[in-house]
C-alpha cells in the first residue's frame, strides 16, 4: 500500500518507564538505548531521575548521560557505544 511518504522518514519511540530504568547506571542507559536502536527505535522519551521511586543516585547517572554520552549518541547511526573509560573487547 503506498501512502506517499518516505519509510525512513517515520519516526519509532519508545517510553521509557519501569521495569525500563535507564537512569540506573550509565552502561544500563547505554545498554537499553543500544538493544532497541539495533531493532529500529530512534527517539527516546525518558523520564527525569525518581519519576518512579526515590532514589537520589539517579541524578549523577542522569547528568553523566546527558552531558557525556548523549551528544555522541545524536544523529549516530550505529548502536550505542560504551560510557568513557569502558573497555572494549
Amino acid at each position: 500500500m503506498e501512502f506517499d511518504r518516505e519509510p525512513r522518514a517515520i519516526r519509532h519511540s519508545v517510553v521509557c518507564y519501569p521495569p525500563l530504568t535507564p537512569w540506573e547506571s550509565a552502561e544500563y542507559f547505554l545498554d537499553m538505548v543500544g538493544r532497541f536502536r539495533a531493532i529500529g527505535m530512534d527517539e527516546f522519551v525518558l523520564y527525569l531521575p525518581e519519576s518512579w521511586r526515590a532514589k537520589p543516585a539517579e541524578w549523577d547517572v542522569f547528568e553523566l548521560v546527558a552531558t557525556t554520552l548523549m551528544p555522541g549518541l545524536r544523529g549516530a547511526t550505529e548502536p550505542a557505544g560504551q560510557p568513557p573509560g569502558a573497555s572494549s573487547r
